[in-house]
């Protein structure tokens, strides 16, 4: 009895030294594996960092081109805005009934210089 004791003692003991072995070779290759990932997601990590700088670089440089353009508009449509303001500012002011006056005083005027003019020329 103590023979076979011994023996499956010994059959266990070497049981749990092949499970250790094996163990340690399991870690051993996921430490690996894991560090190359690692090394791969590093550069896949850089490869995309340099990509996203240059589109940012190329982004910024349409976006500061963009916003001359769009000053440079902004700043002719005020200046058109300013001289018509400058230039017709009293129609501005007033009531309606204000401006429609000084409308049809203006078509009356026009009205009567084509007829005059019509007149003239039929005369020569």
């Amino acid at each position: 009895m103590l023979d076979d004791q011994n023996a499956y003692r010994q059959k266990v003991e070497k049981q749990q030294r092949d499970y250790g072995d094996l163990v340690k070779k399991q870690q051993t290759d996921y430490g690996k594996a894991r560090e190359q990932q690692m090394l791969d997601y590093s550069k896949s990590r850089e490869k995309q960092g340099s990509e996203f700088k240059d589109q940012m670089r190329a982004y910024g440089d349409q976006r500061t081109e963009w916003e001359k353009k769009r000053g440079k508009a902004i700043a002719m449509a005020e200046g058109k805005i300013k001289a018509i303001y400058d230039n017709y500012g009293r129609t501005f002011k007033g009531g309606l009934m204000e401006r429609w006056l000084a409308m049809s005083g203006i078509m009356v005027v026009v009205l009567v210089l084509v007829i005059v003019f019509q007149k003239r020329k039929d005369v020569v």
